[in-house]
């Protein structure tokens, strides 16, 4: 079966593709990652039957301005487009995230709230992962990859969080299963799916339990942590953490 998804070139968009009973396929669009808006070309490829599941987000944008323009009216760009195809949105497939809620501190978490919301009052679904990893390949991509390389070549890391259970891991095969389920037509229960296959984790067993590696880890205050991150990011110095990453664990 097709399906069209957005964000294809991303790292879930990558993993998707390993699937051995969905064939997905690129909506085309006239921006690229550099670009400060977000816009989908529907018409060329939409047919009836096609589900949509809509991936793409643009992960440097976290300023509460930036992330509206590109991501938020992006995203309402696409269903308003859809809406005008006459599109039935109960093919719709939300990509969020596993901790998106209207009371969070993170411009990442409350834009994808925002985009959910609309979504499941039109009848769609939406997809709620953690942190996604690729069972084969762990350490491949995505935020997993980010922070093993930089805990490898440290001999201590700094923690934020404490020993705060907060970290939940979803496979892309785990993602699949809901995919696979929602396109087949199965009963499903609900329309909304968190989805992680390990977790709750604090900092200390996400990197030395699931990453194996043996680091000491030193508890800083969180402030401490938000303070440099802000710091480095109006140096426009690259930080490993981002100050939104930050108001996430908050």
């Amino acid at each position: 079966m097709d399906v069209i998804i957005t964000g294809i070139s991303g790292h879930l968009g990558n993993l998707l593709r390993q699937s051995k009973i969905i064939n997905f396929i690129e909506l085309p669009k006239n921006s690229t990652r550099n670009s400060n808006f977000m816009n989908f070309e529907v018409e060329k490829i939409l047919v009836e039957n096609n589900y949509l599941i809509h991936a793409a987000w643009n992960m440097e944008s976290r300023n509460l301005e930036t992330s509206y323009e590109i991501n938020v009216k992006g995203s309402l760009n696409l269903i308003e487009k859809l809406e005008n195809l006459k599109f039935d949105f109960s093919k719709f497939i939300f990509i969020s995230t596993i901790n998106a809620n209207h009371n969070s501190k993170s411009v990442y978490e409350n834009h994808k709230y925002a985009i959910e919301k609309i979504i499941l009052e039109k009848g769609g679904y939406v997809i709620k992962p953690g942190l996604v990893y690729d069972k084969k390949d762990p350490f491949s991509g995505g935020f997993i990859k980010n922070l093993y390389t930089l805990a490898s070549k440290y001999p201590f890391l700094p923690n934020f969080t404490a020993e705060r259970e907060i970290y939940y891991l979803a496979s892309s095969e785990k993602i699949l299963e809901i995919v696979e389920q929602i396109i087949k037509n199965e009963k499903l229960t609900s329309r909304e799916f968190k989805i992680f296959d390990i977790g709750p984790l604090n900092y200390k067993s996400l990197v030395n339990n699931f990453m194996n590696l043996n680091k000491a880890i030193i508890n800083i205050p969180w402030l401490v942590g938000f303070m440099a991150a802000r710091f480095f990011e109006i140096l426009k110095i690259n930080f490993p953490v981002k100050s939104d990453s930050l108001m996430a664990l908050k």
